[in-house]
């Protein structure tokens, strides 16, 4: 009778974890959001340190910096690319459900579309 118990202890626990749970869902989009900034702007500080390259919000939310004609524009380009390898190797550690990577990814960017329209318009 007690293993009867567990299993249907077992089967409640897992039904709750699939249950919709909106709090779990907006701090996964939260901390994706943020290390996604904190990665970036960390390789802009090391764009600094090698490169020389200015330190400014510009860097991350317009596109007057990224190219492939100067230097500091592979450098930039080059930290936008590694924040993404990144951020995908933390979406998978924090969504840990590959049916969720899609939307997670798909609002960080959306997101990050948006705050670029707010700090200076539509690029």
């Amino acid at each position: 009778m007690a293993g009867r118990r567990g299993t249907t202890n077992q089967r409640n626990n897992e039904a709750s974890s699939k249950a919709f749970n909106p709090r779990l869902i907006f701090s996964q989009i939260v901390a994706m959001q943020c290390f996604h900034y904190v990665v970036l702007g960390f390789l802009v500080q090391v764009n600094y340190v090698v490169f020389g390259t200015s330190i400014t919000l510009d860097r991350v939310f317009t596109d007057k910096y990224v190219g492939i004609w100067t230097a500091a524009g592979w450098a930039d380009t080059t930290a936008i690319l590694i924040a993404s390898l990144v951020g995908s190797v933390l979406l998978a550690v924090i969504v840990e459900k590959s049916k969720k990577c899609l939307d997670f990814s798909v609002t960080l960017f959306m997101i990050h579309f948006i705050l670029c329209t707010l700090y200076k318009g539509v690029p």
